[in-house]
């Protein structure tokens, strides 16, 4: 159980039932077209972190107006990570969770945060 934004909720918040199709089967240009720009990776950053959290929160965190962070997420990013598997995306509650994937993009992440002195101050 998580705690953000004041919130209290599980994973069974999340909606699981849309598996993905290919589970351990996305490509690395596949993986590195989601890791590509910032919105994703602040998603998967904060899915690290915690067990769950809303595109509110992911929003309010991106660095441009709200209004315009979740417009993007929800038509743009959110269904890229949701597709890889990398996310499971509940749309009616706008709650996020690790996706079946998540392991798997999880090592870039890790390699990444590990080397994070080198990269741009305005990562994620």
């Amino acid at each position: 159980m998580s705690d953000t934004a004041g919130g209290n909720w599980s994973n069974d918040e999340v909606d699981s039932s849309e598996p993905h199709p290919g589970h351990g089967q996305t490509s690395i240009d596949e993986t590195f077209e989601c890791l590509s720009h910032r919105h994703r990776r602040l998603v998967l950053q904060v899915l690290r972190e915690e067990d769950v959290t809303t595109e509110d929160a992911i929003s309010a965190r991106s660095g441009v107006p709200q209004n315009q962070a979740k417009l993007e997420l929800r038509h743009r990013h959110l269904p890229k990570l949701r597709r890889a598997g990398y996310i499971q995306w509940n749309e009616q509650t706008g709650y996020l969770s690790r996706g079946p994937s998540f392991a798997d993009i999880d090592q870039y992440l890790q390699l990444l945060a590990d080397n994070a002195e080198a990269l741009p101050h305005d990562w994620p």
